[in-house]
């Protein structure tokens, strides 16, 4: 198998692991907790990105 192949089956194998985890110590509570903290975390992670092509921005129409 070439790398890039390999990288992917590995990144496949950690999800599944991941999935398989939380599929186990869940009830439907802590599932939906699950779901709002990951919600939480990407809303942040945009609001952050957002943040930061807004000052690449700035600093572009600056010069």
């Amino acid at each position: 198998k070439n790398k890039k192949t390999r990288i992917e089956d590995k990144m496949k194998q950690d999800t599944k692991k991941q999935y398989k985890r939380i599929k186990k110590l869940s009830t439907p509570k802590e599932r939906k907790r699950n779901k709002k903290k990951k919600n939480k975390q990407t809303k942040k992670k945009a609001k952050r990105e957002k943040k930061y092509k807004k000052e690449e921005r700035g600093k572009n129409s600056k010069r």
